[in-house]
């Protein structure tokens, strides 16, 4: 239970990331 759980929120967090890293393409430096 607790594994399905970290696992789901590993990819919320992943999406959520992602999905910042495109929002704020313009203000970073790379």
């Amino acid at each position: 239970m607790s594994e399905n759980f970290l696992k789901s929120l590993l990819m919320v967090q992943l999406k959520v990331h992602v999905s910042y890293c495109k929002g704020d393409s313009r203000k970073t430096v790379f």
